[in-house]
């Protein structure tokens, strides 16, 4: 776009770059505790990306609305 990338944009790609290891982290942590309980590795894959899917998708898209908007308010 022509653009320079300034303060406020890298800090949204850094919070956002956070958010995705946590998602990632929470999938692992919740598939290792499947397994502890006995399913298999594919099974506790697939029931720990069920179980978290909704949460990490409502908490992934707050997250791009309201960095949005900021970028929206902070170029005015």
């Amino acid at each position: 776009t022509g653009n320079s990338l300034n303060i406020f944009t890298m800090l949204g790609m850094i919070m956002l770059i956070g958010l995705v290891a946590k998602n990632a982290i929470m999938i692992v942590d919740f598939a290792n505790m499947r397994k502890a309980a006995g399913a298999s590795t594919h099974d506790a894959l697939i029931q720990a990306n069920h179980a978290r899917l909704r949460p990490i998708l409502m908490t992934t898209i707050a997250m791009i609305c309201i960095l949005a908007i900021w970028q929206t308010i902070q170029t005015y």
